[in-house]
Order: structure tokens, then sequence, then C-alpha cells
């Protein structure tokens, strides 16, 4: 550069390459210079304006910089040199400049010595006179040709040239833009403003509205009302005639509600042959306690006397005292409403003594169905719960004591059954229960009745009759006592089969005999006042029955000619006519077909009958009850259907007791036969 500032072009040497190193062993002599030579010339292209623009973007990168070279060529082989200059663009000057002056290099300076620098000649300045243009742009300020072009870029750079004008023009416009902010945020305000009053007007236009509608409407109410009190006046007048006339049916229907259960029911309760008409009585009574159910049975005071009446038609209808009316499945309906009502009293009056002994007698009641129904699960639940409420008097405990025996005995578990039956002996005789009354002695024959009745069925004989004579006993100084009364006659004529096969068991054949005689006279001689009456009819049936058998076992023996044909017949004829009513209960229905299934005579048989009466009286005590199933199966068995027989007799045995002998033998034993016809 001359003293005037005039760029002088020299000769950048034209010489062998010096400084390369030797290792490469390369001998050519290329004409440049090296720091300066563009990368076509070291590829040996022509020499072109290209080139020495690259030239001068050195030397103007040396000048930027403090002298810095773009490339590192002393000591480089000649090789890595070549592929370096022709691939590799050169750092930025900023990058080699001292730190003071990277700021300044970096932006519009940078792109020029590197549009100068590009390996690709067709990216470089097309002239010197070119980049020496772009150089004038930098220093006045325009955007050069170098840079990226973007409109912040050349705001930027119209900025720094014309910094007064663009700063007032800033400040003016920032003002626009505060001033129409401000214009629009008090536009806004008065909108707000007009938008709350014109809500305020909506309000009391809406108030005013509102106010004249409660007027009117008040005046409607009160109109209204005047018309509802002249409403209620007469009705309420007309409530109190309807009302009067009501209570006068009410007391009506409830007088001969309760002459039909207990003046009509009472007078007639103890004569032979009254069962037909107890049960009209009792029937037309539970329609008429039905209609006073539906009409008041909310009130306390009415749902206790409704209940009690509910239990008395229960009673007549069949408990195990008077047996000869439809049985348990008639008396099941009354006492579970009786239950219900019982509750509810009994929940209206919490703490009640008397309400709290209603609740346990209507539970021992319900218990008393169940246990007629063969459901000894559900029988055992409802006295358990009767005992929960009764339990505390000796009296009242041995009763319900008894009823549990009662339940676990269809449940055939005899051990705990008697047990029950020692336990209540031991309340009602011991001297703390009182002195003696006509009520305990008939609760002690029972109980010792039952207790006879386990003994049998458990294979106790001689302890079976021993209790079965002293129940015999007490039950004949009972109708000695009440000699109107039929029910100690009954209860002591349906005992004797039992004493009489513990006798036949227990090997004293002559007194068995002798019972027998008894049993069939006694139970023959109140048959036609009680002609359909269950406890009477079935245990005949079961007395011709067993005399049928010990006459055909002694004519298989030689030992008379009597087959005993004439008695089975006259059983199955008994039994099948209580079995065949409509009403007939589970006990009537599975006596029957247990004595078709094991009639020996071949015109008495009919197995297919003996199944269907089978299967009634199983689907009453919901396939539960282990001796019934037993009757089952046999029936099965008898029609050919041997896996049924199998089936139904393992179930059987599964709901048997343990204490359940000689019971257990017996299905077993038949079981057993039954696997062995499949097997054949």
């Amino acid at each position: 550069m001359a003293s005037d500032g005039t760029v002088k072009l020299l000769d950048f040497g034209i010489a062998k390459m010096l400084g390369l190193d030797a290792r490469s062993g390369d001998t050519a002599t290329l004409q440049l210079t090296p720091d300066y030579a563009s990368p076509e010339q070291f590829r040996g292209e022509p020499v072109t304006p290209a080139s020495d623009v690259y030239s001068l973007g050195v030397m103007l990168f040396q000048l930027l910089t403090g002298g810095a070279r773009p490339r590192q060529t002393t000591g480089a082989d000649l090789a890595g040199l070549l592929e370096a200059i022709t691939h590799e663009d050169p750092p930025a000057p900023s990058t080699k400049a001292t730190t003071a002056f990277r700021d300044q290099l970096r932006g519009d300076l940078d792109s020029i010595v590197l549009a100068a620098l590009s390996t690709d000649p067709q990216r470089r300045y097309a002239s010197a006179g070119r980049m020496a243009d772009d150089l004038r742009r930098f220093r006045d300020g325009l955007p050069v040709w170098a840079h990226a072009d973007s409109t912040t870029y050349r705001v930027r750079k119209f900025a720094r040239r014309h910094w007064v004008l663009f700063s007032s023009t800033a400040t003016i416009i920032l003002a626009l833009v505060a001033a129409v902010a401000m214009t629009a945020r008090q536009a806004h305000i008065a909108r707000l403003e007009k938008e709350a009053a014109d809500r305020a007007r909506a309000g009391e236009q809406q108030q005013r509205l509102l106010a004249e509608r409660a007027l009117a409407s008040a005046e409607a109410e009160r109109a209204r009302a005047l018309e509802e009190k002249e409403r209620a006046e007469w009705e309420s007048g007309e409530a109190t005639r309807q009302r009067t006339l009501a209570e006068g049916r009410y007391q009506d229907v409830r007088s001969l509600a309760t002459s039909l259960l207990f003046d009509i029911n009472d007078q007639v309760r103890g004569l032979a042959g009254a069962s037909a008409v107890r049960r009209v009585a009792v029937t037309k009574a539970l329609q008429y306690l039905d209609a006073l159910y539906r009409q008041s049975h909310e009130d306390p005071a009415v749902g206790a006397e409704l209940a009690a009446a509910y239990e008395r038609a229960g009673d007549i209808l069949g408990n195990i005292a008077d047996s000869s009316m439809e049985g348990a499945r008639a008396a099941m309906p009354p006492y579970s409403r009786a239950l219900e009502l019982r509750k509810q009293v009994a929940a209206r009056r919490p703490g009640q003594a008397a309400a709290r002994e209603a609740l346990g007698r209507a539970h021992e009641k319900v218990g008393v169905g169940y246990l007629g129904l063969g459901r000894g699960h559900e029988a055992v639940a409802s006295f358990e719960a009767a005992m929960r409420l009764l339990g505390d008097r000796p009296s009242v405990r041995a009763e319900i004591l008894d009823r549990l025996s009662s339940a676990y005995a269809a449940l055939t578990d005899f051990d705990r059954s008697m047990t029950y039956c020692r336990e209540a002996l031991a309340l009602i005789e011991s001297p703390q229960s009182g002195p003696p009354s006509p009520a305990p002695d008939k609760l002690i024959a029972r109980i010792v009745r039952q207790y006879g009745i386990l003994c049998w069925l458990s294979g106790k004989y001689p302890e079976a009759i021993r209790s079965l004579r002293r129940a015999a006993d007490l039950l004949v100084s009972l109708a000695r006592q009440e000699p109107d009364q039929v029910t100690y006659r009954r209860s002591y004529a349906s005992m004797l089969p039992a004493l009489a096969r513990s006798y036949q068991l227990a090997g004293q054949t002559e007194e068995a005999d002798k019972v027998w005689v008894d049993a069939r006279a006694k139970l023959t001689g109140m048959l036609p006042q009680s002609p359909m009456d269950p406890q009477i009819v079935l245990t005949l049936a079961y007395t011709l029955k067993q005399i049928a058998w010990n006459r055909y076992h002694a004519s298989q023996a030689g030992k008379g000619s009597d087959t005993g044909e004439e008695e089975m017949a006259l059983a199955l004829e008994h039994s099948g006519r209580i079995a065949s009513r409509p009403q007939a209960g589970v006990y009537e229905l599975i006596e029957y077909a247990d004595t078709l299934i094991k009639v020996p005579y071949p015109r008495l048989q009919n197995h297919q009958r003996a199944l269907e009466f089978a299967l009634r009286g199983n689907q009453l005590s919901k396939f539960q009850n282990p001796l019934m199933l037993d009757t089952l199966a046999w029936a099965y068995f008898r029609t050919g259907d041997v896996p049924a027989a199998i089936q139904t007799m393992e179930k059987a045995l599964g709901l048997l007791s343990p204490s359940a002998e000689p019971t257990r033998k017996e299905l077993e034993d038949a079981l057993r036969q039954f696997r062995e016809a499949a097997a054949k």
C-alpha cells in the first residue's frame, strides 16, 4: 500500500514451495506463495480474478487479526495442506483477533473476509472491485452483500445510519401506541359502566315484575287458602262420619274374627270329629284378619291384637298338639304374619317386657311351623331366637329346649336331641321350677315321650321302653283329668308303635305283640271321629304296616299262613288318602311313599307313584332331610334309576348326623346295594 492509500498489487512470488515437509517425498515445484495462494492454484487450475480476491482476503484477514494467518502452511505435508485448503473454509477473523477487537469483527467484517476466502470460487466476490465496494458499504453503515439478508438486519443497519431520526420516530410511535392503549382502556371502562347501568335498570325492572307477580300470587293464594279451609272443614266432617262408620265396621269384623278363633273353636275343640268345623271357622277368620291387617296393622295396639289372632289361627291349623288341620304348610303363613307384627310392636316399644316375650313366642311358633315342614335348620334358628328372648325362666326354657330337641331329631342329631331332653327335664322337675301344675305335667309328658322315641331311634331300646312307659302313664293320668279332650288320647295312641318297636327290637316279642294289638285297637276306635286326622291316620297306617311285616316274615319262616297282605293294603289305603290331599304335609307324603316302596306284595307295588310322592315331600323339605332323602333314593332305585339312587343316598349320608346310629348303618347298607347293582 502506497503512502497515499493506494493498493499496489505485488508479485506474491514464483518460487519452489518452501517449508514443505520433506518427509512426503514430493519434489514437485508449484508456482505460488502458499500462505496467499487460492485453493484452485493448489489444484493447478488456471488463475482467475477469484484467485486474486482470495489473496486479498488473506491479507485482509491478517490486517484485522494483527498478522494471524488463516491456515498453517509451514511444516505441513503437501497432501494434508491440499486437503485443508481445497475443502475446509478458514475460521472467522474474530476467532483469531485479540479480545479487544473481537466484538468489532463479528458480523459484517467476518462475513466479508469469509466470502473472500471461500474454498468455492463461485461463492467469492466476482472481483476485487466488488469486494472493495462491500467494504465501503460496511464503512458507510449500509448492508453488505456478504451478510445473509433479512428484514431485521436491514432495519438494524438503517437505525445505525440514521439513529437520530430512528429514535425520534420510535418515540413518536411509542407515544401513539400509549395514546391508543389509553383511549381503548377508557372506552372499555365506559362500556363496562354502561353495561352495569343497563343491568341495574334491568334488575330494577325485574324486581318490579317480581313484586307485581308476588302480589298477584299472594292474592291467589289467599283465595285458594279460603277455598281449602272450606274444603278441609267439609272433609273433616266427612272423615269424622266415615271414621265413626269404619270404627263400627272394624269392631264388628274384629269381634267376628275373635268369635271364630276363640269362642267357636274352643267350644268344639275337644269334640271328636270337629276338625271340619274348626277348619271352616279358622279359614273365615283369616279372611277377616287379613282385612284388618291391611287397614290398621301399623297401630301398635292393633298390631299386638292382630298378632295374637294370627298365632291362634296358626295353632289351630297345624301345631304339634293339634295336627288334625292342614298341617305346617297351612300354619306357616299366619305364624309368619304374626312374627312380622310382633317385630313391629317390639321395635315401637323397646325395653317392654311384654313385647319382648310376645316376640319370643312368635319365633317359637315359626320354629314349630318349620319343624312341621321338615326344615330342621330353620327350625333350630327360630328356636334359638326364642331362647335368647325367653330363656331366663326355667319352665319356659325347658319348653324351648324340648322344641330344639325335636328340631335336632329331625336333623338326625340324636345325641344333641337327647341332651336337650335331659336338660329340659332337669329344669322342669327341679324344686326351683315351682309347685307342679297341669301345664308342667303336659310338658313333662311331651318331653318324656320325645326322649323315649329318641332312644328307640338311637338303638337304646331298654331306655326307650322305660321312658315311653312313663310317658304313657302321664298321658293316661292327664286324659282322666280332662276326659273331654282327645289330645292326650291321641298322643298316647300315636306313641304306642314306638313302644312296640322298642320291645320288638329288644327281643321282647310277646310284649311287642300286645302293644301292637293295643295300638291298632285304640287308633281304629278313634278313626271314625277323625277320619282325616294325619296323626291318627298315619300312625294307624304305620301300625298296620309293621303288623303286616311281622306276619310276612313269620310266613316266610314257616310260622304261619297269614302273609299280612290285608293289613298292608289297609295301611296303603289310609296313608294314601292323607297324602293325596292338596294340603298334604311333608311327613304324610314321605310316609305314603315309604310304604309303597317297601311293600313286599307284587299286587300292591307302585314304584312310580312312590317316586312321585317322594319327590313332592323332598321338595317341601328342600332336599335337606336325610331320612326323607333315603326314601327318595329307594324310589329311584325301584324305578331303575340307579345313578340317581346312589347320588341321593350319598347326599343323605352327608347330611346324617354322626350320632344317628343305627340309621347310618341302614343307609350305608342301602348304598352298598345300589353300587353293587350299578356294577352288574
